[in-house]
């Protein structure tokens, strides 16, 4: 299942329940596949796109909200596969958010320093993967987003 907020909200009306919205559903064993995963996910990203750039009315705000999507949150598993990067959390850099790697895991964030990703290191990152076309690892990460375009 695949939820969306507008973080753009106020908080009041963030808060409640209604303000979240199931975007798609699917089951996981449809989306092993590479294809299948693209058709599934090019009809989302083709309508948040279209959400992004039209206009969209809220009778509550009584205007036009001008806003964009900047998270994708799920269970860890999920995210990896939808942003392109590994699914296995035993080796390697297992995290999204900072080159993290596995013998790490256990140090204290006060006793060391994480460096943070990058869009342009991400994206650099991709561009090698998809240029080798191997089915190799780099930093964890084996593909584009399904959700990039």
């Amino acid at each position: 299942m695949i939820y969306f907020q507008l973080e753009d909200l106020s908080n009041n009306v963030k808060s409640k329940l209604k303000s979240i919205d199931l975007l798609a559903i699917c089951h996981p064993a449809h989306l092993s596949a590479k294809s299948n995963r693209e058709k599934f996910f090019d009809s989302i990203v083709e309508d948040l796109n279209a959400l992004q750039t039209n206009e969209l009315y809220i009778p509550a705000l009584g205007g036009r909200l001008d806003f964009a999507f900047s998270i994708v949150a799920g269970d860890h598993l999920a995210s990896n596969d939808i942003g392109g990067f590994q699914k296995s959390f035993s080796n390697g850099q297992f995290c999204r958010h900072h080159h993290i790697n596995y013998d790490q895991r256990f140090i204290y964030l006060s006793e060391i320093s994480h460096v943070q990703r990058t869009k342009d290191q991400h994206d650099n990152l991709v561009q090698q993967v998809l240029r080798l076309n191997n089915n190799n690892v780099i930093d964890d990460v084996i593909d584009k987003s399904s959700l990039s375009e």
